[in-house]
């Protein structure tokens, strides 16, 4: 029965630090190539309009809304799924704003 619990409790913590370093492997802090999660909008994007970068949406920054970061840019989202699926695969968003929307930014008015 300890010896039980011993395995449990190991692979239980090998787990846990094989996810730690999976995230940390995934970013490099001031990569301007890899997306970040924002904290908040930044206090001059509030009240902007915009469109879910991940679905396109139209909505309306708020205090909590989620966003992130990408090549200089804050691009937000309906909810925490987006943003994340995002966060894995940035380009393959950014492109496809890109070609419904060629002369426009992330953060244009609408």
């Amino acid at each position: 029965m300890k010896r039980t619990k011993s395995i449990i409790l190991l692979a239980t913590a090998l787990f846990m630090l094989f996810c730690q370093f999976r995230v940390a492997s995934t970013a490099i802090a001031g990569s301007d190539a890899i997306a970040t999660v924002l904290a908040q909008p930044p206090a001059a994007d509030v009240g902007k309009k915009t469109q879910c970068a991940y679905c396109k949406m139209h909505l309306t920054v708020k205090a909590d809304t989620p966003g992130a970061s990408y090549k200089g840019k804050n691009y937000y989202f309906c909810d925490d799924f987006e943003r994340d699926s995002f966060i894995k695969e940035p380009d393959k968003y950014v492109s496809k704003m890109s070609a419904a929307h060629p002369a426009s930014s992330p953060m244009a008015p609408m």
